[in-house]
Order: structure tokens, then sequence, then C-alpha cells
């Protein structure tokens, strides 16, 4: 029916769109869960004795055992050296990361890391303690995760019993 046709397109509309900001939002956790690791990475090839530059650069291969080259970290990565190689700033690079990514902790890296940069900071200190930090905040979210998943299974089944009862009624 037109009728019936014209409500359920704009509901289906309505469920693409929530559907998409749903996926964006499980990138986006995804991609900090893996700059989590990148800047634990990062931090442990300056303990080595890299210069951030080369940290940054030795955590690509890492990341690459990881996660594989194609994944989301290891793209920015490639962008991250492409744009060294070209004479870019290590601070614009991350901050261009932070806005593409929209982020709030990577937003507060970048912006971490070109205070400290500016001011002479010690940058395997900043990075050690950045790495703590996030890594606290990913736990925290994760566990947050955890625990409302059931209440989470229940509204998705409280969403589809109507139409299962319509079902059975029209079956009946």
């Amino acid at each position: 029916s037109l009728w019936a046709a014209i409500p359920l397109c704009g509901i289906g509309l309505w469920y693409w769109k929530r559907d998409s900001q749903r996926k964006a939002q499980q990138d986006r956790h995804q991609l900090l869960l893996q700059f989590r690791d990148m800047v634990r990475s990062v931090a442990g090839a300056m303990e080595a004795g890299y210069s951030v530059e080369n940290a940054f650069l030795e955590s690509y291969e890492d990341m690459s055992m990881m996660y594989g080259r194609g994944s989301m970290i290891c793209r920015e990565l490639k962008l991250i050296q492409r744009g060294l190689a070209v004479s870019m700033t290590l601070e614009e690079l991350l901050e261009d990361l932070g806005r593409r990514s929209r982020t709030e902790q990577i937003q507060e890296f970048a912006s971490l890391f070109a205070i400290a940069r500016k001011n002479g900071g010690s940058m395997r200190t900043v990075i050690s303690s950045f790495a703590v930090m996030i890594q606290r905040q990913v736990d925290t979210k994760e566990e947050i995760l955890t625990r409302t998943a059931g209440r989470r299974m229940e509204q998705n089944i409280m969403n589809i019993m109507p139409f299962g009862i319509m079902t059975y009624i029209g079956i009946s």
C-alpha cells in the first residue's frame, strides 16, 4: 500500500541515519583503542632512545603487526609519515588527526603534545603519562559498556517484540 510505504520510508531513513551514527561512533571507539596502543608503542620507542618523530615512524611497524596495514591507525600513521617527509611538523599532523577523528582524547593528546613541545617539556614523560591516562579512560569506558550491555540487549528485545506479536497474530 502506498499509504503504508510513505511512513515506512521515513522510518527507514531514520533507522539508516541512526545506524550510520552508531557505526561512526564504533569506528571512533575502535580508533581510540588503536590510538592508545600507538601511544604506548611511541612511549616504548622513546624509552629505547628514539626521537619523537622516529618513535612515531617506528610505531607504524608495531601497529601493522597488531592490527594489519589496512587498519585505521596504520592509515593515520602513514599520513603522519608522509607529512613528516614533506617537512610538516608533528604537532600539525597530530592536530589534523584529532580534528578528523573527532575524538576528544586524540585532540587532547595533540594539544598536550604541542604545549609540551613549545615549552620544552620532557616528551618521554608527557607521552608516558598520557598513555597511562588514556588507558584508564578506555578501561572505565569499557567497564561501563560491559555493565550496560544487558540492559541494551533487553531494550533491543523490547523493540522487536511488537513486530513479533503482530507476526504471530497474523500467522495464527
